[in-house]
């Protein structure tokens, strides 16, 4: 989720000779701790792929499958990237695999009119979007395949949003809104109603990114000012607002992500000829480059794809007790252990199992 435009490219062979070596379009697994990005650039824009520290960059899909990006969310559970395009008269919304692979467009304009920011619902499987244009303001929502579109919030109850954020699991919806003097972070519920303000200017200011941790009760934005740079942090009732990574450590910044499971915070920064995706601990410590020019150019949007871990087992894998002579077995998330069947039937004998290494052998 982030702001900016597109621009030209500012180191054309660099950046030809970068986008060149990802691959586009490769079978690979699920996707599962990710980190997503948006390229705007004339030309070459594309949403980008890479491991959560910044190796392996690959594209997902590139012009001019993608055109005019604006902002990229994601479900990696369900193996979905979506991402918004605004092109004058041709907006549209679209999703593929995290391979890049079945580029659907599921909602185009008038459906979508200037789209500025995009949030993703696993839990509900909804994809989120503000509107932004001059007394049409609004917030949407629809399903994954684009059906139940609905307004949740028209202008002038929202004006200029900037970024959205959804906390699906406790069912709130966020997003920050850019109004010079008048800046804000609003929370609602997730059809938009109940609609309380809990950060306004001067507590904050020049949003440029929003992003929730709702089980450690933490918003995160980014915001954008002249020497005044910053990743911040508050309560999501809006308490305690605090900077956590100040300029210049932080510059240009355009969008932002967290990471709940690993409690990493991720931010885009669009500096000319010094573009980058950083990444921080939750509290601003540790601060490191996960991404750099020229590998990309012009972040304005940034995702994560992580999966949480489920309590308890899945398959019997997850119980292996590296015990040859017991069956494990995973039964509705609990592991369970049997002796290995040695049994020969026979009344007169004693029947063991004995370990030899990983093999089981019968013993009588």
């Amino acid at each position: 989720m982030g702001r900016g435009s597109v621009k030209k490219s500012r180191c054309f062979v660099l950046l030809f000779a970068a986008i060149a070596a990802l691959t586009v379009g490769v079978s690979v697994a699920p996707a599962a701790d990710r980190l997503y990005w948006v390229q705007a650039v004339s030309g070459s824009d594309l949403i980008g792929r890479a491991d959560l520290n910044g190796a392996n960059p690959t594209a997902v899909v590139s012009a001019p499958t993608v055109t005019g990006p604006t902002g990229v969310g994601v479900d990696a559970q369900a193996d979905f990237v979506f991402w918004i395009e605004a092109s004058l008269n041709a907006d549209r919304i679209r999703r593929s695999t995290s391979s890049g692979g079945s580029p659907t467009t599921i909602l185009s304009w008038p459906a979508v009119a200037s789209p500025k920011a995009v949030a993703v619902d696993p839990v509900g499987q909804k994809i989120y979007w503000a509107e932004r244009s001059a007394g049409n303001d609004r917030l949407r929502r629809a399903n994954y395949d684009g059906t139940a579109v609905a307004t949740l919030v028209s202008w002038p109850i929202v004006v200029d949003p900037a970024a959205l954020a959804v906390d699906g699991d406790g069912g709130k919806l966020y997003w920050a809104e850019d109004t010079f003097a008048d800046e804000r972070i609003v929370q609602a519920n997730l059809d938009g109603t109940g609609r309380v303000t809990v950060l306004a200017f001067p507590l904050m200011s020049n949003p440029a990114g929003l992003a929730v941790d709702g089980p450690a009760g933490q918003l995160f934005w980014v915001e954008e000012s002249i020497g005044e740079d910053a990743v911040r942090r508050a309560g999501t009732d809006g308490s305690n607002p605090t900077t956590i990574v100040a300029w210049p450590t932080v510059s240009d910044p355009s969008a932002i992500a967290v990471d709940g499971v690993h409690h990493k915070v991720y931010w885009a920064e669009t500096v000319t000829a010094a573009a980058a995706i950083r990444r921080c601990n939750a509290d601003g410590s540790t601060v490191e480059i996960a991404l750099s020019a020229p590998v990309i150019d012009n972040p304005i949007g940034v995702a994560l794809g992580v999966i949480a871990p489920q309590p308890g087992c899945q398959t019997p894998a997850d119980c292996n007790d590296n015990n040859p002579c017991t069956v494990d077995a995973c039964v509705s998330g609990t592991c369970s252990y049997a002796p290995y069947n040695c049994d020969d039937g026979l009344s007169c004998t004693v029947d063991t199992c004995a370990a030899s290494g990983m093999n089981a052998t019968c013993q009588h």
